[in-house]
Parts: structure tokens; C-alpha cells; sequence
């Protein structure tokens, strides 16, 4: 298993996730 790929997508995962998280309290602030 290669562990370097697995390690970078589990990052790219969170770093998007957590891109849309800071995107949805922008929107919910402006909304509010």
C-alpha cells in the first residue's frame, strides 16, 4: 500500500473540507 499517496489525499481531504466549512460560516454570517 502506498502510504505517501494515501497520506497526501487524507491532507487534500481535510484542507478541502475544512475550505468549505470557512465558505459555509461566510455565507451563514452574511446570510444572518
Amino acid at each position: 500500500m502506498p502510504f505517501s499517496s494515501h497520506t497526501t489525499l487524507s491532507t487534500a481531504l481535510i484542507g478541502t473540507a475544512s475550505l468549505y466549512f470557512k465558505r459555509i460560516c461566510l455565507v451563514n454570517l452574511i446570510t444572518l
